[in-house]
């Protein structure tokens, strides 16, 4: 079996993501974790690798602003409960950031760190 590499360290923290696929219809769901490079989220639908989708999220560092920006799905897998049988219509889908912008990644990268050392941990 491989092992994922990761070359940013990621936190778990639940914030509100916007998600669409053609930038017109939205939903609504919860962050799984989020790291300089991109996130994860968890979708009612099936979503193929490659697909670009266009996020909204807000960071408790500015509350009353959306960032917005696009990303790449790396990969999409049918979520599973403990004892590995499938969770109907929930997928986790791995999001990497395409073309954030530079104001938008130090705050991810300014976030994640005020996070990490604020004693609730992250993953490498």
């Amino acid at each position: 079996m491989s092992e994922e590499k990761r070359e940013a360290v990621r936190i778990k923290k639940a914030m509100v993501v916007m998600y669409s696929r053609d930038n017109k219809a939205w939903d609504t769901t919860l962050l799984r974790d989020i790291s300089e490079k991109g996130l994860q989220i968890t979708v009612k639908e099936e979503i193929a690798e490659n697909e670009t989708l266009y996020l909204m999220l807000k960071i408790p560092f500015r509350p009353f602003e959306w960032l917005e920006f696009s990303g790449r799905v790396r990969k999409a897998l049918h979520l599973l409960t403990a004892k590995e049988d499938s969770v109907a219509g929930s997928y986790i889908v791995h999001i990497e950031f395409e073309g954030l912008k530079s104001e938008y990644k130090k705050l991810i990268q300014e976030y994640v760190a005020w996070y990490i050392n604020s004693a609730k941990g992250g993953q490498r």
